[in-house]
């Protein structure tokens, strides 16, 4: 299985967060789109980071921004100059949140722009041949299974999709059946555990002490050979990472999980 972890816990310190994941043995690390920004004019040394400590980037984490309807041009222009710094660094994936759900929205023509925003974001992507997927979030425009049908349905069969265990709680979907019908456009998973505090509300926690079945997860996505990432994603507060992440590789790796 490709494991890969989220550099969220690091908060500023990307080297550090780096460093760490070598050392748990993890070859893959996601991050935001926000430290290709710091380091724009310096890619080289961001390339250099990885290489030095053996780590890939299994994807980078972006805001789509679907819903700017009045900022389309800015937009595009974002993400075509985010698609050329990811090409030149050798990103293959991009993993796009998308965007706030604005008060007033409604279901008929808000939802046929929304399409056509990720239609053309995707084809600024594509052109660096870089894959976009689509990462339903709660409080965006993409959240409940009926969002994410409706727009999976719709959009272009090489648009991939990258569920999150924890938001798909929330939002209080079959998260077994969505990966029966998905695994196969599958790019990835973010993989956390969580409790339902209230509607579409979770607390985030340790894996095992939640209400996700992770193991039901990781042995769905064995037995399917899954070929993208699954990436360990730790929101909660935490006082040593490694030693969560550790903790995460092990049942990950592990045959007999939460026993």
């Amino acid at each position: 299985m490709n494991i890969s972890c989220q550099l969220l816990p690091w908060h500023d310190d990307f080297l550090g967060g780096v460093a760490a994941i070598a050392a748990s043995g993890i070859r893959g690390c996601e991050f935001g789109s926000h430290w290709i920004d710091r380091y724009d004019r310096q890619l080289d040394d961001l390339r250099r980071i990885l290489m030095e400590h053996n780590v890939v980037v299994s994807a980078v984490y972006a805001t789509g921004n679907f819903h700017a309807q009045q900022y389309r041009r800015e937009t595009y222009l974002h993400h075509e100059r985010l698609g050329k710094r990811l090409s030149k660094l050798g990103v293959s994936t991009v993993v796009l949140s998308p965007g706030i759900r604005w008060r007033g929205m409604t279901d008929g023509d808000d939802r046929a722009r929304i399409l056509e925003m990720i239609r053309e974001i995707h084809l600024r992507y594509r052109h660096q041949g870089i894959q976009t997927s689509i990462h339903p979030h709660r409080g965006t425009v993409i959240f409940t299974r009926e969002e994410i049908d409706y727009f999976m349905e719709r959009l272009p069969d090489d648009i991939g999709l990258t569920p999150d265990t924890g938001h798909l709680l929330a939002a209080s979907v079959n998260i077994s059946s969505l990966l029966k019908t998905y695994v196969d456009r599958m790019t990835g998973i973010h993989l956390k555990d969580a409790v339902k505090v209230s509607a579409g509300r979770v607390q985030f926690c340790e894996w095992g002490q939640g209400e996700v079945d992770l193991a039901w997860i990781i042995s769905f996505l064995r037995n399917r050979c899954f070929p993208g990432w699954l990436t360990v994603e730790i929101e909660h507060e935490v006082q040593d990472p490694r030693k969560s992440i550790e903790q995460c590789k092990q049942l990950l790796l592990g045959e007999n999980f939460f026993m």
